[in-house]
């Protein structure tokens, strides 16, 4: 589920309100590095990479999620005889709808509680609402590649591209 991008600006400013008396700054003061990729909602097609270390923080476009990218740019047009292909298609969710768009963050940090964090950052995804709304939205933009399990095929797999 994509996080939005208007919570997730308030989860780094302070200001989410969760209906709580936690303090989300306190929580987040227990983080010394985080890094990773996250899917925005706004930024639907593209992979962004999170990059935290102490004060500093960046969020910067990595290029496109691969279940966004055209065959002619996947390696080997996406031939599944490239172990770098298989590499990516083993990334994907092979029984969703969103390819191998994720959130993927890890956290270092000193007294962490990991629910507390996880909780603040789920509060950041789309609710269910916002969900059917990003769907509808995403119904004039499909995949370019989608992976499938393939008992046939040597590693299991079949990507399948988007003419």
């Amino acid at each position: 589920m994509p996080v939005d991008s208007w919570t997730l600006a308030k989860l780094l400013d302070g200001k989410l309100d969760r209906g709580n008396e936690k303090n989300e700054l306190g929580v987040l003061h227990s983080i010394i590095r985080s890094k990773g990729f996250i899917w925005l909602a706004s930024h639907a097609q593209s992979a962004l990479y999170w990059s935290h270390a102490g004060a500093h923080f960046a969020l910067n476009p990595l290029g496109l999620w691969w279940a966004a990218t055209p065959k002619e740019n996947w390696p080997d047009a996406g031939d599944l005889s490239n172990p770098e292909v298989v590499k990516i298609a083993k990334e994907f969710d092979k029984d969703g709808k969103w390819g191998d768009r994720r959130q993927e963050l890890v956290f270092i940090g000193v007294d962490m509680v990991e629910e507390e964090i996880a909780a603040l950052f789920d509060a950041c995804l789309l609710n269910d609402e916002e969900m059917q709304q990003f769907e509808e939205l995403m119904k004039d933009k499909p995949n370019s590649a989608n992976v499938r399990g393939n008992s046939q095929s040597p590693s299991g797999l079949q990507v399948e591209f988007r003419e």
